[in-house]
């Protein structure tokens, strides 16, 4: 028997629930973040154990999900605001628009007139893949008995998983099939 059991504080879930009423709604239950991503973008008729990277500005949310239940998540503190810092330090002071129009033509593909940007951002997202190792390994070795366990491949979603070449990147590095998500494909029946 498999259980989840997902904790936060009290006062932190009170917050929202009165938030609700206040609003005039009655609200039925509340879920973490990471289970109704995982929900939005691991295809329905896949039931093996999948990595969800959330990359957003400030942070990657991590969540996995064994047959259609978020088992593991964790944050990690790095996110395309690391991105933008990194091209910043080769580039100078740039507007956000002009860094995100850099990070998602450009980006870890080599084709920026400048190889520093590409070499900025390769050593922010190796980081990143050291942090998703980690978590990796930490999955795939424990309970290995459980039929489907081991990871099969990682789902990219959020802002900064735009960044060019990134599921690439990572599948390289992490020996493991990665792509964006596709957002609508869990969205009608």
């Amino acid at each position: 028997m498999e259980v989840v059991v997902i904790v936060y504080a009290r006062e932190t879930v009170l917050e929202y629930y009165d938030a609700c009423i206040s609003a005039g709604f009655l609200p039925i239950s509340f879920e973490v973040e990471a289970g109704a991503v995982a929900r939005a973008i691991v295809p329905r008729s896949d039931a093996r154990s999948i990595m969800v990277v959330d990359f957003g500005k400030h942070r990657l949310g991590v969540g996995i999900v064994h047959n259609h239940v978020l088992m593991y998540t964790s944050t990690i503190d790095i996110g395309g605001g690391e991105l933008s810092q990194a091209l910043r330090g080769v580039l100078g002071e740039r507007s956000e628009d002009e860094l995100t129009e850099i990070k998602n033509t450009h980006g870890l593909l080599g084709t920026h007139s400048d190889q520093k940007v590409t070499e900025a951002l390769c050593n922010t997202v190796t980081d990143m893949c050291t942090e998703l190792s980690t978590r990796v390994y930490y999955w795939n070795t424990r309970n290995t008995a459980t039929e489907g366990r081991e990871l099969a491949g990682i789902v990219l979603c959020g802002g900064s998983s735009n960044l060019a070449g990134l599921p690439e990147f990572l599948g390289k590095k992490l020996s493991l099939p990665t792509k964006r998500a596709e957002v609508w494909q869990n969205a009608f029946s």
